[in-house]
């Protein structure tokens, strides 16, 4: 926990305290099903009514009860629509995982605020309590489910208590309610369902109650920060909770069947989070819990014993080292499973899809994906999301060949099968308008370009922050564009900062460093004014 800070901590409940009132209350039976606001109005109201005092002072006040009041520690956040008993019990777990159980003390402000007082109070009492206490406490727990679309999320005063964690420096974790742990396991089932949270999550379109009171909490976070800045704090602690529930959760089991899906889920998050060393550590795992379930040379295995390769390639190894005994991989996949099967394509496309990336055996690339492309197009219906990874690496290397008439007619189509399916925002969208874009600049058509690629800047650097791979190697891009546009000085903004990240970067790829090496040769020719002519490779 960070050192206390110079303005004293305001006073606070243990956790006790919760039980304590569940039991005045008549106990859980008689609390079920109500919510937080529902708890507040029939009970806590009713039972400071004598002193007409926040909860905190009026147990604070009374010798019997006064031993639960101590000094915050941690402040809570949540939504008032939230059960109260699911609040109570997320906050039990994660106090007891974070081993804080005897010695937190929580600012709740059902507890803290005067609720005989709080309708007469303007904005501005408001967002000064809630800042002031928070910056006095330092430690924040938002209590968030469901864990894809988080209701408290929706509510801009939550959003503002984000913002402040934000500009405060202040510790962000979040608190999960008891069933999350099953809902992320069934979700997960779906390969892009850690993207889809990235989509939904969108603090700039929380409300309040009242309008007003929304205005002046986006003003604040727009004069000091960014709903960028807001949303990274919330992705990076989601992630975290998911990648630390689903190791603890793996590790606890010890049927393998039941240890591979945990282990799967892992996987995908490591995998769109670009965290290929991670990722091949968890192959590992996954391909000795199929061993031990089903044996060597099952279908299950022999398929989950392509993806060390595919990490190895992603995180910037020499061909040498992952290629050939890739091949050799996908060979075994063929013939157990048969060319025509839906999980040989996936492989076919995975290994198709780091060779367009390193820009090599291109040949190879483009045959892998047209045997797929005839495959999967008589069998799977056009959003199928592997036929869409189909054409989009097709069309990745189609841009590698300097084929660009090809490209632009396949990525057009992709982009309207996609806008039937998925969101202006999803990666999935996001990145074939990139490839359209990398078109558009190839042919000349800059203009076109760079209107594609200044909004998928803003959403890379909303999910991914800007030290990711992803935003660098779009910014570095653009950067590019500009620079052959003739626009040197918005050219130099992108791509200098691109140098002070990767000098940053304890694991940067073979891509990142492209990139970084194409940033330092444009550079160098905006400050002696020359033209650059560059072949950009799609990352």
């Amino acid at each position: 926990m960070p050192p206390a800070t110079s303005t004293a901590r305001p006073l606070g409940v243990t956790l006790g305290f919760f039980r304590h009132l569940i039991e005045l209350c008549g106990g859980r039976s008689s609390l079920k099903g109500r919510t937080t606001a529902q708890v507040c109005f029939d009970y806590i109201v009713p039972l400071t009514a004598t002193t007409e005092l926040s909860l905190v002072d009026h147990i604070a006040a009374d010798p019997s009860t006064a031993h639960f009041v101590r000094p915050a520690n941690w402040y809570i956040s949540h939504a008032w629509s939230y059960l109260f008993l699911e609040t109570v019990d997320s906050l039990d777990i994660f106090f007891s995982q974070q081993h804080l159980s005897e010695e937190a003390v929580v600012w709740f402000c059902v507890f803290n605020n005067n609720q005989h007082r709080a309708a007469s109070y303007p904005f501005e009492y408001w967002s000064s309590t809630f800042k002031s206490q928070l910056s006095a406490i330092g430690n924040v727990v938002m209590v968030m489910h469901p864990w894809n679309d988080p209701v408290v999320l929706r509510r801009s005063w939550c959003v503002f208590e984000v913002y402040v964690a934000v500009t405060t420096g202040a510790r962000f974790e979040m608190a999960m309610a008891p069933d999350q742990l099953k809902l992320l396991m069934h979700d997960m089932q779906d390969a892009n369902a850690f993207q889809n949270m990235l989509t939904l999550i969108k603090s700039e379109q929380s409300e309040t109650t009242v309008a007003s009171d929304r205005d002046g909490i986006f003003t604040l976070i727009k004069a000091e920060t960014s709903f960028i800045e807001v949303d990274r704090l919330v992705f990076a602690t989601i992630e975290n909770w998911m990648v630390r529930t689903l190791h603890t959760h793996a590790k606890s089991i010890a049927d393998p069947l039941d240890q591979v899906a945990a282990w799967r889920r892992l996987y995908q998050i490591y995998i769109h989070t670009c965290k290929w060393l991670q990722a091949e550590d968890v192959s590992y795992r996954i391909i000795e819990c199929n061993q031990r379930a089903y044996g060597d040379e099952h279908e299950e295995t022999v398929v989950v014993k392509t993806w060390p390769y595919f990490c190895q390639a992603c995180s910037g190894q020499p061909y040498d080292m992952w290629g050939p005994p890739y091949e050799a991989a996908l060979a075994s996949v063929e013939s157990v499973l048969g060319k025509s099967h839906l999980k040989t394509c996936k492989a076919r496309a995975n290994l198709a899809a780091v060779l367009v990336q390193a820009n090599i055996h291109n040949e190879r690339a483009i045959a892998l994906l047209e045997a797929n492309y005839s495959c999967l197009s008589k069998t799977v219906s056009a959003n199928e999301v592997i036929l869409l990874q189909t054409g989009t690496e097709l069309s990745r290397a189609y841009i590698n060949a300097h084929q660009y008439a090809d490209a632009e007619h396949l990525l057009n189509a992709i982009l309207s099968t996609v806008a039937q399916t998925f969101s202006e925002e999803h990666p999935i969208t996001g990145f074939n308008k990139y490839l359209l874009a990398i078109v558009y600049a190839e042919m000349g058509r800059a203009a076109e370009a760079l209107d594609i690629v200044e909004y998928q800047l803003a959403e890379r650097l909303r999910r991914f922050g800007p030290d990711h791979s992803d935003t660098i190697n779009l910014q570095g891009f653009i950067g590019h564009v500009l620079h052959r546009s003739g626009n040197f000085d918005c050219a130099k903004s992108l791509l200098q900062p691109i140098l002070e990240r990767v000098d940053r970067r304890t694991d940067t790829t073979s891509m990142v460093l492209v990139c970084a090496t194409e940033a330092r040769e444009v550079l160098g020719k905006v400050q002696c004014g020359a033209s650059s002519i560059f072949s950009h490779t799609t990352s």
